[in-house]
């Protein structure tokens, strides 16, 4: 058996991912109710192309990554970008900061 600190730390880790999927849920149906957006891919998401393999293979939730294109092409997308207070662009997943 573990120690007890990498049981708790298991258990962080996972209630910590639950609440990740759900945030990204939110900020999905978020987005697709916004006029400015133009898709939102989540396999979370209802409607999403991957939505019924994401609920066989991972019923649980998927990750908290999702993609999103804003209308107006890219001086558009550039401005929201520049508009960002609390979202990170990063190169990939695992940057850490």
């Amino acid at each position: 058996m573990p120690p007890m600190w990498l049981q708790v730390l298991r258990l962080y880790s996972a209630e910590r991912q639950k609440k990740h999927c759900e945030n990204a849920l939110a900020v999905a149906k978020f987005l697709k109710e916004q006029d400015k957006v133009a898709w939102v891919h989540y396999a979370d998401l209802e409607g999403d192309e991957y939505h019924d393999l994401a609920k066989r293979y991972m019923p649980k939730g998927t990750c908290g990554v999702l993609a999103f294109g804003i209308k107006g092409g890219r001086d558009a997308s550039i401005a929201f970008m520049d508009k960002l207070k609390l979202v990170s662009i990063v190169t990939h997943v695992a940057d850490a900061k």
